[in-house]
């Protein structure tokens, strides 16, 4: 509304506008380099913070229960990588795929997977590793049927598979009738199941590894999706709690036997994980875009506060034996180190973007993380020293 037009010239802007016009692109200049120095700048030596390897980028980490191997999910390059932690330093293999290859009629090649990893699990009952595929567009495959709870209907639904202990071949891929896109997990020792939430889509189902069965669980009306399940024992009984990145704007605690919400607390929307400390009766919850993660007492099930990070606040992992957090964030690149007991911000080390997952082997003392700089092996006592 601002330009004039004068014949044989380009119109021109009145100068209220030409200032914008340059306020806005320093802006955008600005806050692009920010951004960029925020996710590419690496962990400088002598903060315990090192990298191993060197791959794309990784989604989720699954670690054994001995801590002797993770498995990787390659999500943009269709792959599993098994990382062996016995080596020194650790090294990567991709997963063979082999077994399942000629199942589909989707073309893959030597350790290409039928989708894209994204969840990945330890079971400890049956000693494997259990994650799940993102089907591609068009995906087909006479031996499978999908889910068929999608409300596409050239959405194929989430594939299964099952890897051994030893993390070198894929053994098995199926589907769980009546389910959508599988987005959250977590083991329910008590029951001897593995639970899963939707993403995209409400609902959940319970599944047992040893014998297969599977079960829908109905989801009330009103409730989104589930981006994230924790099972935590707290006072010798287990609870098991759900975040939701759409439909529920808070910390949801459902019933551990049939998985009906049963309470929820509102902290705001788009939460991408949940991690209890069962000793003192708290939940933390990742505000993606509110850049905190907020606080929620497990008892009277109220939000008692929060703590600022970055943009993108993501993974979440309390290590019980430690009295720590670890917080991840997107966008600022850097990993945070919060002190359980005392309330406090122990540590804050840059590490580079997109941090996702965080792996953590309590025993030896070293978490995993993949960022912009690489795959990462964190030393804990040194990384949150006191």
């Amino acid at each position: 509304p601002g330009a004039r037009s004068t014949r044989g010239r380009w119109p021109v802007a009145r100068s209220a506008g030409r200032w914008a016009v340059l306020a806005t692109s320093l802006w955008a200049l600005l806050a692009g380099h920010a951004y960029a120095h925020r996710v590419f700048t690496c962990p400088p030596a002598g903060t315990g913070i090192t990298r191993i390897a060197a791959t794309s980028e990784i989604f989720r980490i699954a670690l054994a229960a001995d801590g002797t191997r993770a498995v990787l999910a390659n999500r943009a390059a269709g792959r599993l990588l098994s990382l062996d932690l016995t080596a020194e330093p650790p090294t990567l293999t991709a997963v063979g795929t082999s077994g399942i290859r000629t199942l589909a009629t989707f073309p893959t090649g030597p350790g290409e997977l039928p989708g894209h990893p994204e969840e990945l699990i330890w079971v400890g009952a049956t000693e494997e590793f259990v994650g799940t595929l993102v089907a591609r567009p068009g995906y087909a495959n006479p031996a499978l049927a999908s889910g068929g709870a999608c409300a596409d209907p050239e959405e194929f639904g989430t594939i299964l598979f099952r890897l051994g202990a030893t993390a070198t071949e894929v053994g098995e891929i199926f589907t769980l009738p009546g389910s959508c896109w599988i987005g959250a997990m977590a083991w329910q020792a008590g029951a001897d199941r593995l639970l899963l939430g939707w993403e995209y889509a409400a609902g959940a189902h319970a599944w047992s590894p040893r014998d297969g069965a599977s079960e829908r669980v109905p989801w009330p009306r009103g409730y989104g999706d589930v981006a994230a399940l924790e099972v935590a024992k707290i006072d010798g009984h287990e609870r098991v709690f759900a975040v939701s990145l759409w439909g529920t704007p808070g910390l949801s605690e459902l019933d551990p036997e049939t998985m009906n919400p049963i309470r929820t607390v509102a902290v705001g929307g788009v939460n991408y994980d949940v991690a209890v400390d069962a000793q003192r009766h708290r939940a933390y919850i990742a505000s993606f875009y509110g850049s905190r993660v907020e606080i929620v007492d497990l008892d009277t099930f109220t939000l008692i506060g929060s703590i600022p990070t970055g943009l993108g606040t993501r993974a979440l992992r309390v290590l019980a034996d430690r009295d720590l957090l670890l917080i991840s964030s997107l966008y600022d690149g850097r990993l945070r180190v919060w002190d359980l007991r005392n309330e406090r911000l122990l540590q804050t080390h840059q590490v580079g973007g997109h941090v996702k997952d965080i792996g953590v082997d309590t025993e030896r003392g070293r978490a995993f993380a993949w960022s912009q700089c690489g795959l990462l092996e964190v030393d804990l006592d040194r990384a949150a020293a006191r």
